[in-house]
């Protein structure tokens, strides 16, 4: 029959997917510390495609894997060396073309927390309070590291978040006795960090026991009271009292309390003979000492005419 019919069809080529090259996927360590973590790879999916709704991702281990389509990576996907290369696959989602690109994966030590020692103040008001400078801990929780710093945080929560608006300010003054303060340790350059404990402890003031007695002789009046100058008294309490807050108080309660006391601008006379009386020294790293003494006022001697 040689019958001839002629017909026409086109010829297209779709053009491959369109996509940008992925910035390195860095995380930091977990908290086992070996160099291998969870990477959750879907998360560069946005940056590969810009966005596009017409694009998909999947992972792949290889080359070789990225262009067959299979098997793909299960997210999320714990790396297997460190630092380590993925394969994105780029289709499009109409057409079923597709184009593959490198993803590296690194993952970021993290920074060593030293166990600090613990950090002492003395009380001097006998409210187990005390302010604390958190840094003096810094050289113990970094020891020789370098790029690293610290801040200190409540609650173990706050220090895993690392809001800088919610670290604790130098002088700290504890809010019990002891208590926990958690240094959050952070490598400045990654943001990579862990957290360490440091405690904080008030001491309570110290007994230094009896400085003996101050005697002075009856004045006239031969009473059994007369006046003391007590500031005469500091060179028995410390051979050089320089440097020393020296106090003299009736009591004991108002030695702990550091008030009230008597004022070393005027002299004190005795209120009973003999008198007990406390000191309160207080050095200059705020520690406070209390001790004892006795005035004792002489009898004057009989003279007979």
């Amino acid at each position: 029959d040689g019958c001839v019919t002629i017909g026409t069809f086109d010829l297209f080529v779709n053009p491959l997917p369109l996509f940008n090259v992925p910035t390195l996927f860095e995380l930091c360590d977990d908290a086992v510390a070996d160099g291998f973590t969870e990477f959750d790879l879907s998360l560069k999916d946005t940056e590969i495609t810009g966005g596009d709704p017409n694009l998909g991702v999947t992972y792949y281990l290889t080359p070789q894997d990225a262009d067959a389509g299979t098997p793909v990576l299960v997210l999320p996907y714990t790396n297997t060396s460190n630092p380590q290369t993925v394969y994105p696959r780029i289709s499009n989602l109409i057409t079923g073309c597709f184009d593959t690109t490198e993803l590296d994966l690194f993952v970021n030590p993290l920074p060593i927390p030293f166990p600090p020692v613990a950090l002492e103040r003395c009380d001097n008001n006998a409210d187990d309070v005390a302010l604390f400078d958190l840094t003096l801990a810094d050289a113990d929780i970094i020891g020789a590291q370098t790029g690293v710093f610290v801040n200190y945080y409540l609650t173990l929560a706050d220090a895993q978040v690392g809001d800088p608006a919610t670290a604790l300010l130098s002088p700290y003054a504890n809010i019990s006795n002891p208590q926990i303060v958690f240094g959050r340790i952070e490598i400045a350059v990654t943001g990579c960090f862990d957290v360490t404990e440091l405690e904080l402890i008030v001491l309570p003031a110290t007994d230094i026991g009896a400085f003996g007695t101050y005697e002075l002789c009856d004045d006239d009046v031969a009473d059994g009271f007369t006046v003391f100058d007590l500031t005469q008294w500091d060179f028995q309490i410390a051979a050089d009292p320089t440097g020393l807050v020296i106090t003299y108080h009736e009591t004991a309660a108002s030695a702990s309390a550091g008030i009230p006391f008597i004022d070393p601008a005027e002299t004190y006379t005795n209120l009973s003979n003999p008198q007990g009386m406390f000191v309160r020294v207080v050095n200059t790293d705020g520690c406070v000492t209390i001790g004892t003494f006795d005035l004792v006022v002489l009898p004057l001697s009989l003279i007979h005419i």
